[in-house]
């Protein structure tokens, strides 16, 4: 896109393609990088590959307009007026998106591992897991963010719960003498 404005909707779009063919993940696992290359003719390419699978897709932007000094102006000047507005719809948008990914991380985690919890433990994180529902959706982001750390902290047991267990299971049968000393950091000692 093209412009000084925060969101895309606010931009102008010069082209758009499809990264397709990425089989199903679970929602963050993708990892999709991207590259933007101009060449020395102002040509701009822009790939992007998925490096779980190697997919990749490419498209070369070729400008069929340009923008007139009057157009450019009018550009940065919604932008500079609208910057205020235009920063925390982007931050909202953001809080929604932390909101999401840890409820969705949250879901799986408690199919897997949420029997390493007590009753009461279960119980609150349903309860900050249902406030963090219905906030998630309103206009007001310190709610989002509030209700967020409001469930981060309600599932410190469960995270540490399922950190022991991974590691007990991991090091199970294991003596200390097999580990790797060179996998271990060995920080220096300050007197």
């Amino acid at each position: 896109v093209q412009g000084e404005r925060e969101l895309v909707a606010d931009c102008r779009s010069l082209a758009t393609f499809t990264l397709q063919g990425i089989p199903p993940m679970l929602a963050g696992a993708a990892r999709v990088a991207v590259t933007f290359s101009v060449d020395v003719d102002g040509l701009l390419t822009v790939s992007a590959v998925e490096e779980t699978t190697g997919i990749a897709q490419q498209v070369a932007v070729k400008p069929s307009y340009g923008l007139d000094m009057e157009a450019m102006r009018a550009m940065l000047y919604s932008s500079l007026q609208h910057g205020a507005e235009d920063m925390n719809e982007r931050l909202l948008i953001n809080a929604r998106v932390a909101a999401q990914q840890l409820l969705q991380s949250l879901e799986t985690a408690l199919v897997r591992d949420g029997d390493v919890l007590n009753m009461s433990e279960y119980s609150l994180i349903n309860e900050r897991q249902a406030i963090l529902h219905a906030v998630r959706v309103q206009q007001d982001r310190t709610a989002i963010v509030e209700a967020t750390e409001a469930l981060e902290k309600a599932c410190e047991p469960l995270v540490e719960r399922r950190l022991q267990r991974a590691l007990s299971t991991g090091l199970t049968g294991q003596h200390v003498d097999t580990i790797a000393l060179e996998n271990l950091v060995k920080a220096p000692i300050h007197t």
